[in-house]
């Protein structure tokens, strides 16, 4: 009985520490993403207040990031088009025409990331999102030189939504990265592939160094390579060898 409790007791332990760990690499992942961004506290207040977070890699967070902005570039449309209503200053009416046209560019501009998620194209995720990033600073700018001054509350909800927007394109490089560098990967395993291909038994090697030889290259293989591997090895014997006519 005693073996007994104490194994039930590690096995309790175990799955604890793995629980803990992965809660760690999870929290550690928003952590990283909003590290890198703007505005580093909305970044980890809005990441966080989204249930589908917990266990999200950075595909997920992608998603919920762009969710988060579409929605906020829409109320913050909504926004301008009460304020342009509103106004009653013929400049003021002009500027808050110029941004609305700039935030409908930017809804936009957020519709299409989805898709790019989807695709896994990384690059044209990163460039729409610089795209809807354009919308509301585009709009900020109207404001600048000049009276009248922009609406407190359109300034707070731009310089939110700019935040926000940041956190997709700190994702989309990370996995623009990611891919760059798995793609390279799988580039070496095909000149490694390529390679082995042109080793060739020689008339006065014998078929052991020729297999120890294979062994040395065959060391940073991937694993799953065994089967080009093993039809290298057959094409690269001698026709001589009495091992390449059995």
């Amino acid at each position: 009985m005693a073996v007994s409790y104490n194994s039930a007791i590690f096995l309790i332990v175990s799955l604890l520490s793995i629980s803990f760990t992965l809660t760690i690499v999870k929290a550690d992942l928003v952590s990283d993403v909003c590290s890198k961004a703007q505005k580093p506290a909305l970044c980890l207040s809005a990441l966080n207040a989204d249930p589908r977070c917990k266990g999200a890699n950075l595909e997920g967070l992608a998603t919920i990031s762009i969710d988060i902005s579409q929605k906020n570039a829409q109320t913050v449309r909504d926004l301008v088009n009460t304020l342009l209503k509103q106004a009653t200053d013929p400049k003021l009416k002009t500027r808050y025409d110029s941004c609305l046209e700039n935030y409908n560019d930017a809804v936009d501009d957020l519709g299409e990331l989805p898709g790019f998620l989807k695709s896994k194209d990384y690059l044209g995720l990163n460039v729409h999102a610089s795209a809807a990033f354009d919308g509301p600073t585009t709009c900020d700018d109207n404001f600048s030189e000049t009276p009248p001054a922009e609406a407190p509350q359109l300034k707070d909800a731009s310089d939110k939504l700019q935040g926000l927007i940041d956190i997709i394109l700190v994702i989309s490089n990370l996995l623009k990265d990611a891919f760059v560098k798995d793609h390279a990967g799988a580039i070496k395993v095909e000149t490694k592939k390529s390679d082995f291909f042109k080793v060739k038994q020689r008339n006065n090697k014998s078929v052991k160094k020729f297999a120890s030889r294979f062994q040395m290259e065959q060391i940073d293989l991937p694993p799953g390579a065994d089967d080009w591997v093993i039809q290298a090895f057959t094409q690269g014997l001698n026709p001589q060898s009495s091992l390449a006519s059995q």
